[in-house]
């Protein structure tokens, strides 16, 4: 009997095939799968992911996720952020000091700010709610990533008159 109460308590506790599935390695339980299959393929390794959250209080439907993305162990870290829910078309996006809710200034300008250059274009969103951007960021050390001290904010409007923050995630 305690044979098969092990047996059975065994079974019930491992995980099943489609929770493994996809999986690259244990510390990576919390991680998301990888930006896309082109960059598996290539070699980049998801250093981390956050889950894109939306900024304001309506209730939008926004379902999207950031991922800091090492292509090159010597090269700068790129920053790929990708879903759907957001307005048709462009959207000023920047890295903030501080988690999404206690947020600070503008410390990595993505697209333009009224005194900086940005390091990529405004995110084009699709009519159909959809959009993927990425970009490498110099600036972003291994130490910032993961450390909830910055966050991706998605402002409403391109441009460096970019409006209030439609979505975000703390990195």
């Amino acid at each position: 009997a305690t044979a098969w109460l092990a047996l059975a308590f065994a079974a019930a506790c491992a995980p099943s095939d489609d929770v493994l599935e996809g999986r690259d390695a244990p510390e990576n339980e919390a991680a998301a799968p990888n930006p896309s299959e082109t960059r598996a393929a290539e070699g980049s390794d998801t250093l981390y992911t956050a889950v894109l959250e939306a900024a304001d209080s309506a209730g939008s439907v926004l379902d999207g996720q950031v991922f800091i993305v090492v292509n090159d162990e010597d090269g700068p870290l790129e920053l790929l952020v990708r879903g759907r829910g957001l307005a048709a078309g462009e959207h000023a996006w920047h890295v903030h000091t501080g988690p999404c809710r206690a947020s600070g200034e503008v410390s990595i300008p993505l697209s333009d700010t009224a005194g900086e250059d940005g390091l990529a274009n405004a995110i084009a969103v699709g009519a159909d709610g959809e959009f993927e951007a990425s970009v490498d960021v110099p600036e972003f050390t291994r130490a910032m990533v993961g450390s909830l001290e910055h966050s991706l904010h998605i402002h409403r409007n391109p441009g460096v008159n970019h409006g209030p923050t439609v979505a975000c995630a703390t990195i």
